[in-house]
């Protein structure tokens, strides 16, 4: 109960929608033009980044950098990150996957 009062009297959810809101529109920015890109899509904070090819190997690449990454359906890119992410995170998060994207797209 205490967890739906927390949910119910303060603004996590719409903080969610509008942190994804952020990084959707953040990471189109970063990789307009780049005609491999499909669709980036989001639901809160539950992201996906569809390529027009596969990508798989993006997900070591990412750990890599720091970023824990997964891919759905061999082109789908899926980030959760979590609710509590700041700006400053945000700002690496988009920066870090827009490159290792832009690099897979080459």
């Amino acid at each position: 109960l205490a967890v739906l009062d927390t949910l119910s009297n303060t603004s996590l959810i719409a903080d969610a929608d509008i942190k994804g809101k952020r990084i959707c529109d953040t990471i189109a920015r970063q990789l307009e033009g780049n005609q491999h890109i499909v669709a980036i899509r989001h639901q809160g904070l539950m992201i996906g980044i569809e390529l027009d090819a596969p990508c798989g190997e993006l997900v070591g690449k990412a750990l890599e950098k720091g970023l824990l990454i997964n891919v759905t359906a061999d082109s789908t890119i899926r980030l959760l990150p979590p609710l509590l992410i700041d700006d400053a995170q945000i700002d690496l998060l988009t920066e870090t996957l827009s490159a290792l994207i832009k690099e897979h797209s080459h």
